[in-house]
């Protein structure tokens, strides 16, 4: 690997990847909610420790976590609706491109069920504001 901020990415993965009990479901999936029109692309659907789970990895150099757990709820959301499975868990792991260190007590962010609930009322009301202001005309 020629880029310095990849091979640290990568290291910080392996170290998370490592310490945890993952098993794969789906990589990289394109998620979407037909009901409340949004989609995206959650990095992991898989079993951890037996728990349906989420997972969201961020590699910015600050975690904005509060942002990121709208967005965990959010992908939680479609993929029950998609899918028909319980969400138990979210996660949000954060890998450091600068030095390729990992600290899973401030660079993972683990959402329980009910905190994913709570964050999904939020990110309705979000995207109702959304909806509401690509409807109006442009007023200039």
């Amino acid at each position: 690997i020629i880029d310095e901020n990849v091979a640290n990415g990568i290291i910080a993965f392996t170290q998370w990847k490592d310490a945890n009990k993952v098993k794969p479901v789906r990589v990289e999936a394109y998620i979407g909610s037909k009901k409340y029109k949004y989609g995206g692309t959650v990095d992991l659907i898989c079993l951890q420790d037996g728990k349906v789970t989420c997972i969201d990895y961020k590699t910015s150099t600050s975690a904005h976590y509060e942002e990121y757990k709208l967005q965990i709820a959010a992908y939680a959301a479609a993929i029950e609706e998609q899918t028909g499975k319980r969400v138990q868990q979210g996660e949000i792991v954060r890998f450091c491109k600068k030095t390729g260190a990992f600290d899973s007590k401030k660079d993972v962010v683990i959402l329980s069920r009910k905190e994913m609930v709570a964050h999904f009322k939020m990110f309705k009301g979000l995207l109702t504001y959304y909806h509401a202001k690509t409807e109006l005309p442009d007023l200039r």
